[in-house]
């Protein structure tokens, strides 16, 4: 029995190591990360050695528990970029994860008393669970830890209830080598655990796929204000020709009236105020070539004039672009929309500026939006490293445009705060 507790127990650890490595967004280098995951194996099987070696009382076997806590959820909060609860989750879960290979192949060694039998069907089952929790669990899980850490917190109740409830029941204070009527109980507890995976790991996936609904509504949801800055900046200009074309038709009819009287003079006179007025006729500008991005800015040109925001633009885009059009426009938009939200914060108008260059270098375009802001008022995502909405969780629609149209593009962007003034730069 101490033969298989020593080896068995060595065995579910080294597997519980390899799914804490898979299932966590890691912080260390590949050899970093390894070398921290080792010295925890050491520690552990040490743990394992003076169990075996020396015979342990209650009281040593609650300290022996207490230590592997503290080693193996200390390790992967070291470990994981989510020194939070989500690592707490997956420290927790990778516990319960080893406990169906150790529990069953010590009921295999107490029905056979066959050791090599024991520790094989342990090893495989463990094996089976890692492969299949990698190929079928791994990307959504990665991919739902970036969720909010605030709804971890609860989630870690479940794997606590479940460890400790296999722990009273197959090794303290009696193991299921001197008490064998414990096993039926035991894979009872074992089944209701990975039924209880099974739902909470579907409701992670809906709640993916609940968020990828609400990214793509937000998406379009900013690029249907694209559309609508560039329907507003064309309803003014179609005013604007509307008047010109009437002042125009107005001035025709002066003229041919005083032609008829033969007035040279003030023929004269009507021309020149018709050339003022055609100089003086408000024409789109042309700030890039490319006529949708061109839109966003002459939009949030007049934004900014009319919030009385100092705006300094430097532009080189190209008429065509590698990436879709209206996506580049959509994400620039949100960046300004941003920017200008920030300037409007500050009462003193000499506080509120904007500058923007854009530059077209080696076939890839370089946009960089500068405004102050109020730094202590700006928190940032700990995975992303981009800047939360101050109305809601995660990101605002502006950032999730950004995001999605980096991801989808093989784009670049990032941000930061210098002296109090906000960068915010896109690769493209």
């Amino acid at each position: 029995m101490r033969e298989y507790l020593l080896f068995g127990y060595c065995i579910s650890h080294f597997f519980m190591i390899l799914l804490i490595y898979h299932f966590v967004r890691k912080r260390y280098s590949y050899i970093k990360t390894w070398l921290i995951l080792f010295i925890e194996f050491l520690l552990l099987s040490g743990q394992e050695v003076c169990r075996y070696y020396f015979d342990s009382q209650v009281s040593m076997e609650v300290l022996f528990f207490i230590l592997q806590v503290v080693i193996v959820q200390g390790t992967t909060l070291i470990i994981s970029k989510n020194r939070d609860a989500r690592a707490l989750f997956t420290g927790l879960s990778a516990s319960n994860y080893t406990m169906a290979g150790s529990v069953i192949g010590g009921m295999l060694y107490i029905w056979t008393d066959t050791l090599i039998i024991a520790l094989l069907t342990a090893t495989i089952i463990h094996a089976l669970l890692l492969i299949a929790a990698i190929r079928y669990l791994k990307a959504d899980y990665l991919t739902i830890q970036t969720l909010p850490s605030r709804s971890w917190i609860q989630l870690c109740v479940l794997p606590i209830l479940f460890y400790l409830s296999i722990f009273t029941c197959a090794s303290w204070p009696v193991t299921l080598f001197d008490n064998t009527n414990n096993c039926l109980p035991t894979l009872l507890f074992l089944t209701a655990i990975f039924v209880s995976y099974a739902f909470l790991l579907r409701l992670f996936h809906v709640k993916q796929n609940e968020a990828k609904i609400t990214r793509e509504n937000e998406v379009l949801l900013s690029y249907t204000k694209v559309l609508q800055h560039e329907q507003k900046h064309l309803e003014e200009i179609r005013k604007e020709l509307s008047i010109q074309k009437h002042d125009f038709q107005y001035h025709l009819r002066i003229l041919l009236s005083l032609c008829e009287e033969k007035g040279v003079n003030e023929v004269q006179t009507a021309l020149i105020e018709m050339l003022h007025q055609t100089e003086n006729a408000r024409v789109p500008q042309e700030y890039c070539k490319n006529i949708p991005v061109n839109s966003v800015f002459s939009y949030f040109s007049q934004e900014a004039a009319n919030n009385e925001i100092q705006m300094d633009l430097s532009l080189d885009i190209p008429d065509r672009l590698a990436v879709p059009e209206l996506e580049l426009a959509a994400a620039i938009a949100n960046l300004l929309d941003n920017a200008v939200r920030a300037c409007k914060e500050f009462i003193s108008p000499s506080k509120r500026w904007l500058k923007i260059n854009g530059r077209y270098v080696g076939n890839q375009i370089i946009i960089e939006i500068a405004n102050p802001c109020m730094a202590s008022k700006i928190m940032f995502d700990e995975v992303t490293g981009l800047p939360l909405s101050d109305r809601g969780e995660s990101h605002g629609i502006g950032m999730q445009s950004v995001l999605a149209f980096t991801r989808r593009n093989g784009a670049e962007f990032d941000c930061e705060i210098k002296e109090n003034v906000f960068y915010a730069r896109l690769l493209i």
